[in-house]
């Protein structure tokens, strides 16, 4: 990591021996920290950035001239491949870049590196394998004020950066002055008649590029997303910018009130993500994390010194100030829950053409993804249909907020013996606590779970919410539809039957402009010549855990396998309590794979790597574009060839059929009336795909 720190509050803290904030990780990597005149700090980042760019290009150049030439007969072959390796990954993977670091540091250090004038120079320079973490750090009168002009410079020329701005609303390491970020009413040096303009808004300011992450948080009003916002603005290729709330000592209340300005509308949370995961689904790339206005701002503005003071020596300013506040914070908040929501002009006038002006909410609850799956499955049906869908997990609804949500959807799985899944229970909790009957009166709702009936509580995470939503006075839509992994097509059968059912009473339009032609692909896949060394695909949120005993419990003649299983957790951090679930993640018979590359033709020892084409994948996808692969590694741990495809498999695989007639017959296997047919065929070899 590499820090430029304008001079102000941050770098005296940031530099005052001997309490610096910075330390080195276990292998001793930390921050190179460097400290820049106040006015220039964008630019004094930016040179670094592209100093820094420049001569890791010149190195990648010496690395691929190198590979070019004929080999030295006595130099280890791991160092080729390992070079290979780093020509591959050296701009988009980090963790792979700091572990060739380490790699190459020993062979090289190893190795008689005058023999070759280019291996020399890679040896020299090889610091500049790893792919290092930018940030540019400053406070509001610099981001805001006196070093906006660079800022925005830099913010615009799209280079990857990490901007981090400690918003203090005020000049605080000289004094106390107003700034461009002072909001309207405070009272300041050089403002002691109160602030009469508006704060500036540098998040708005900077969205409007298109391309730039762009953050606003708190940590004492919400750790998780402070967290999720570094993490997501490391992650994303280009400009990225944090706007963080820190509170000064003149506002004269404790940290721990401080939840007011998030409360009341003066400071949101909110993350607008670029290219992410939501826009596939069909989500806003805009998270307003403060979903509602709970507090009235005068709770704050009459208990912060800095506005209390205007109360004191001009009352009738302050009333005046109060009122435009109050209406400045509606105004703002309404503008950002509109992208928020992702209501465009043109999709609202379609929609209200249709008659279809409520936006459909689309709650899940899942443990290992299905429901998910099934819930963002749904809004592409919606979208297809002119609806307005939001998908959100059941977790991150307030109860004031569902209150006025008009149209939802549930996708609830259960887990275990009628357990709620992980991101599902503290809603429904929540809900359990509310005596007013008539809370959802204004909600129409229809519920579809994900069970087994293999099980005593079958389905009992969906059928708790169907029947707390009616005692809450909500309207149901349909029954409560019952996915069942018991049955051919698993849950599959019972959402075939809800599904037309649930577009028939909420009156849904029929489908617009659903072609038979393929989408994009998401996907797109690259040869890759170099040696790769296998690495186990970990899919996304599990961890690697050493099986010690797996034994049958239950007689071999008997129809359900039970077996008993014993893991080892040394070193793995994990931890379990009694009760919890457990996702266990097979690979497909080896003998399976050879069969399936031997009738498609395929070489099972290529290595390819995947890459997104254009189009970001679910998260779960992930461990797909962390190393290349072998086609067998593929086969075999990222891909279920032995599985049975669920119906969406087919409803896909139909618009890949380049005659028209099979494409026809294929598309009419999915229709209602053709259900056995359709069944009989999926059902062939046990219905696995090959």
């Amino acid at each position: 990591m590499i820090i430029a720190n304008a001079t102000g509050c941050s770098s005296i803290w940031g530099a005052s021996y001997p309490s610096v904030p910075y330390t080195t990780n276990q292998k001793g990597y930390g921050p190179a920290w460097g400290n820049s005149l106040f006015e220039d700090n964008a630019e004094y980042g930016y040179g670094m950035i592209v100093a820094l760019q420049h001569r890791r290009e010149r190195f990648h150049n010496y690395v691929k001239s190198f590979l070019k030439k004929d080999r030295i007969e006595d130099l280890n072959p791991e160092i080729y491949e390992k070079l290979n390796d780093f020509a591959e990954c050296w701009q988009d993977d980090p963790a792979a870049c700091t572990r060739l670091f380490e790699d190459l540091s020993k062979l090289l250090d190893a190795e008689t590196v005058q023999k070759d004038s280019l291996l020399k120079k890679i040896s020299d320079e090889k610091s500049l394998i790893p792919k290092f973490s930018h940030w540019v750090i400053g406070g509001d009168g610099w981001a805001y004020d006196i070093g906006f002009g660079g800022l925005d410079h830099v913010i615009a020329s799209g280079i990857d950066v990490n901007i981090l701005v400690l918003d203090t609303e005020v000049y605080s390491n000289t004094g106390g002055q107003i700034s461009k970020a002072t909001p309207l009413g405070a009272v300041h040096k050089f403002g002691a008649a109160g602030h009469l303009r508006n704060k500036k808004d540098l998040g708005m300011i900077a969205m409007e590029y298109g391309s730039v992450y762009v953050a606003s948080v708190a940590s004492s009003a919400n750790m998780s997303q402070v967290v999720r916002a570094f993490v997501e603005a490391e992650k994303y290729h280009g400009p990225s910018i944090i706007l963080a709330y820190a509170p000064w000592i003149h506002q004269a209340f404790q940290c721990s009130k401080s939840p007011l300005q998030h409360g009341c509308g003066l400071w949101l949370l909110a993350a607008l993500q670029i290219q992410s995961d939501l826009e596939v689904v069909g989500e806003p790339p805009l998270q307003l994390d403060c979903k509602k206005i709970k507090l009235d701002v005068r709770d704050l503005l009459r208990k912060e010194n800095r506005f209390e003071q205007l109360y004191r020596t001009n009352p009738e300013l302050a009333q005046h100030v109060e009122d435009q506040v109050h209406t400045w914070i509606n105004k703002r908040f309404d503008n950002l829950k509109a992208r928020a929501t992702g209501i465009t002009a043109g999709h609202a006038l379609e929609a209200i053409g249709t008659g279809n002006t409520n936006r459909i909410h689309i709650l899940y609850g899942s443990e290992t993804g299905n429901a998910e799956d099934v819930a963002n499955r749904l809004a592409a049906l919606m979208k297809q249909r002119t609806l307005i869908p939001q998908v959100m997990q059941l977790d991150e609804v307030e109860v004031d907020e569902l209150a006025d949500m008009e149209s939802v959807v549930v996708i609830c799985s259960t887990a275990g013996q009628g357990e709620f899944p992980g991101n599902g229970k503290v809603l429904f909790e929540s809900l359990e606590k509310i005596d007013q009957k008539d809370l959802l009166s204004k909600m129409t709702y229809a519920v579809f779970g994900l069970g087994d009936s293999s099980y005593i509580f079958f389905n009992e995470a969906a059928k708790k919410y169907d029947a707390i939503f009616a005692d809450l006075g909500g309207k149901r839509l349909i029954g409560c539809g019952l996915g069942d992994d018991q049955h051919e097509e698993k849950y599959e059968t019972a959402l075939s039957e809800w599904l037309p059912e649930y577009w028939t009473e909420s009156k849904a339009p029929e489908p617009q402009n659903v072609s038979d032609e393929p989408g994009d692909s998401m996907y797109k896949v690259e040869t890759v010549t170099s040696h790769v060394d296998y690495k186990r695909c970990i899919p996304y949120g599990a961890v690697a855990v050493k099986l010690d005993v797996s034994r049958r419990m239950t007689p071999d003649d008997y129809d359900v396998e039970v077996r008993h299983l014993e893991f080892d957790l040394t070193g793995t951090g994990l931890r379990y309590a009694l009760g919890d679930s457990l996702a266990i993640f097979p690979e497909s018979d080896p003998q399976l794979v050879e069969e399936f590359c031997a009738f498609f033709g395929f070489d099972p020892e290529l290595k390819i790597r995947i890459k997104r084409a254009g189009t970001e994948s679910s998260a779960k996808h992930e461990a797909l574009f962390k190393q290349p692969m072998s086609v067998r590694q593929l086969l075999s741990e990222c891909i279920d060839i032995g599985g049975k495809p669920n119906r969406m498999f087919y409803e896909i695989l139909y618009k890949y059929c380049t005659d028209s007639a099979e494409k026809e017959k294929a598309k009419a296997l999915l229709l209602k009336e053709n259900k056995k047919s359709f069944l009989q065929m999926t059902n062939k070899g046990n219905g696995a795909l090959f």
